[in-house]
């Protein structure tokens, strides 16, 4: 082997540890984003790893883990929406279920209070 295909065997081999090096970037990346319930999407995939979009586009392993993790994300991102909805609907009924019997005791103690003044009332015109 002569001295130029040495140096075009490193740059290869040089080429192939950048490329497996970036993928590993990726990939973390993505478990991160996953454990931190971040949107997936490859803007964001991007900026975290450090790579281009253009090359996780090429990616073709990468771009389908990022499309399969974005259309999981919008699924689980509507369900915890759903559910923080439903608590916050629940919560609200609660609250104004109480306040409904505070009302409630509080036209009986009124009207209570209106009988005592007609009763009232009427022993000032029979005196």
């Amino acid at each position: 082997m002569n001295n130029s295909q040495k140096k075009i065997q490193a740059l290869k081999q040089a080429a192939s540890d950048k490329r497996y090096n970036t993928v590993i970037r990726v990939e973390t990346a993505l478990r991160i984003m996953r454990e931190k319930n971040l949107p997936i999407n490859f803007e964001s995939v991007a900026k975290l790893a450090g790579v281009s979009k253009p090359w996780l586009y090429r990616q073709e392993n990468l771009f389908h883990e990022i499309c399969s993790a974005r259309g999981k994300e919008g699924k689980i991102k509507r369900v915890v929406e759903l559910k923080s909805v439903l608590e916050t609907k629940e919560k609200e009924i609660k609250t104004l279920k109480e306040k409904n019997v505070k009302l409630k005791q509080k036209v009986q103690h009124l009207r209570k209070q209106i009988e005592c003044v007609y009763g009232e009332l009427y022993k000032l015109k029979n005196s």
